[in-house]
């Protein structure tokens, strides 16, 4: 097997040997605090281990040389803490450690000791360790080091592996393209790496233009895609579409937001290259389950375009008709993310009558402060749904949050000029929450949920699997999601 990684290819070896018996440049094992393995080990390699060297708790590593009693040149131990504690997200935080040292140390070879832990440690394991070696440096004369060859020991290991690669895979391929300057990524670039996915992985692909869109009804897309020079796409995957179950994901693709008119500051600008996110993720989801081969068919709608201030702008004031018929009144141009989410939703619904709508976005500022960069804002119509991305959250650690949505926030977005308003009635309040409540009233009676990953997406720092620039988030939970789904 290969794994694919900041353009390398990295090769991946499964064995049912000890990593103690694996020839590589280190051999990794991953233990328990105070676990009795720690002393077993130090000794099989002659080295005279102290507890306040190394005792497995969390966070702390080790590296000794073997001096030639194992078959690798050194042996890391990486601790897991209390055994009580040990949970997923330990073990995929302790796999990301396992690989920074890796790459410091400039290993060539690893080899990844599985023996003795639970199976559902698995793929965890090889997620945190793959997402970890992500490092967005194509613009760099000279690339980070990577290294060649990852084995990985233990036992019944090929499947969720290959899961693990493909889930890789795809979310630093949206880290990439959400990473890449705006305008080496602008609505035509996206679409045309959207079209070579789609040929590569056997999706069905099409992209609306702007005279086609013109014709089509999807004026709150176009009236956001106004100001800027670059024209906007519309774009819509789908994946076995023969199949009898319909889920539809919709992804927030605004390329560029400067605010439009209402312009935002300049300190405010810099990462709105990142306002694609929730499109990339949901094109990163599609070829995942294309390569996964779920049994459904899933329909990906990703309105791209940029937001920028012109004479041909979008105003303040003005009244636009959607997709559906209903009239929105622009209160500020730099809550355009829900405008083109608003014609996304309503032609998902109206076109393919999916039996549950998720969209995903970065869209508010608000989200963040309410949350923070730990979880996701969730709001939807329906429990069930909420439920089922609550359990798939669980499974991949990409935490979420479900926040309120009643009918005294839906007030707060009701127009005395239009049906609705972009903006909340009350300056700052509820703002996740009012998004929310916007981006309802485009869905009518079909199962739908919003999730807000305004904090999730872009990070200042390194944070053990998360690099800093985008995160890719959300790609693991959408697959868990539609891979689980009933």
């Amino acid at each position: 097997m290969q794994i694919t990684i900041n353009q390398k290819k990295v090769t991946i070896e499964c064995s049912k040997s000890s990593a103690e018996e694996v020839s590589a440049d280190a051999s990794i094992f991953f233990l328990e605090e105070d676990s009795k393995r720690i002393n077993s080990l130090a000794k099989n390699i002659g080295a005279d281990l102290k507890k306040e060297e190394f005792n497995g708790s969390f966070d702390k590593s080790i590296i000794l040389p073997s001096a030639g009693k194992l078959r690798s040149r050194y042996v890391m131990m990486i601790g897991l803490g209390k055994k009580d504690k040990i949970t997923t997200e330990t073990m995929r935080r302790a796999a990301a450690i396992a690989a920074k040292r890796t790459v410091e140390a400039k290993y060539p070879k690893v080899a990844i000791n599985l023996h003795g832990l639970p199976e559902k440690y698995t793929q965890p394991v090889a997620e945190g360790f793959f997402l970890s070696l992500y490092s967005f440096d194509k613009y760099k004369k000279k690339r980070e080091f990577l290294l060649d060859k990852i084995t990985i020991c233990g036992e019944g290991l090929q499947k969720s592996i290959e899961s693990s690669i493909i889930l890789s895979e795809s979310v630093s391929f949206a880290r990439d393209l959400v990473n890449t300057p705006a305008s080496d990524r602008t609505p035509k670039i996206f679409a045309d790496v959207a079209r070579k996915e789609c040929k590569k992985y056997n999706l069905r692909f099409r992209a609306i233009g702007k005279n086609e869109a013109g014709k089509t009804g999807l004026n709150a897309f176009l009236a956001v895609a106004r100001g800027s020079s670059h024209d906007p796409f519309f774009l819509i995957l789908e994946w076995n579409p023969r199949a009898k179950r319909k889920i539809a994901l919709v992804g927030k693709g605004i390329t560029f937001d400067s605010g439009g008119l209402d312009i935002k500051p300049a300190d405010s600008m810099l990462g709105m290259h990142g306002d694609v996110e929730g499109a990339a993720v949901v094109l990163g989801t599609m070829t995942a389950a294309a390569r996964s081969k779920l049994p459904l068919h899933i329909i990906g709608i990703m309105p791209l375009c940029e937001n920028m201030p012109s004479g041909s702008s979008y105003k303040p004031g003005d009244i636009i008709r959607a997709y559906n018929g209903k009239t929105i009144e622009v209160i500020n141009t730099d809550a355009e993310g829900r405008v083109v989410l608003a014609d996304a939703l309503a032609y998902a619904e109206k076109k393919y009558k999916p039996e549950a709508i998720i969209d995903i976005a970065t869209l508010t500022g608000a989200c963040v402060i309410a949350l923070g960069h730990e979880a996701a804002g969730l709001m939807g119509n329906n429990e069930k749904l909420m439920e089922k991305i609550s359990a798939a959250s669980s499974s991949t650690d990409e935490r979420v949050w479900q926040l309120p949505l009643w009918d005294d926030y839906r007030e707060l977005v009701k127009s005395d000029v239009a049906e609705v308003r972009n903006t909340g009635k009350e300056r700052g309040a509820a703002g996740p929450i009012t998004g929310a409540a916007f981006l309802e009233a485009f869905v009518n009676k079909t199962p739908w949920a919003h999730l807000d990953i305004a904090g999730v997406t872009l990070y200042e720092r390194n944070k053990y699997y998360m690099p800093r620039g985008s995160t890719g988030w959300g790609i693991r939970l959408l697959h868990r999601l539609l891979s689980d789904w009933k």
